[in-house]
């Protein structure tokens, strides 16, 4: 189920979400030693939407729905979603409580 796709992908780096469209490239701070996020996370001009969401599916759908999007930043805690047009670069080390999934 798409529920167990997004488990998955939310606890295992690269894992790949069939269901949704998406793999978790970077675990952001909660996620242990080596918090990375997508560097392009904190530039203002590859943003594409910057809002909170019901949960990560919502946040999945946001981006689908949006063909520049190549990625999005999901604060779990938050439930808050940021939508990328350029996820390109060397990962950043992070702070964050964030994480970055790429689409496929």
């Amino acid at each position: 189920t798409a529920t167990t796709a997004t488990t998955a992908a939310t606890t295992e780096s690269s894992t790949t979400s069939v269901a949704t469209g998406f793999v978790l490239e970077h675990h952001g701070a909660h996620g242990g030693s080596g918090a990375r996020r997508f560097r392009t996370m904190l530039d203002r001009t590859k943003r594409l939407f910057n809002q909170g969401v019901a949960d990560l599916e919502a946040c999945f759908d946001l981006c689908l729905a949006n063909a520049e999007c190549k990625g999005v930043g999901f604060w779990p805690l938050r439930n808050h979603c940021r939508g990328l047009s350029d996820i390109a670069g060397t990962p950043s080390p992070t702070t964050l409580n964030i994480d970055s999934y790429r689409r496929l």
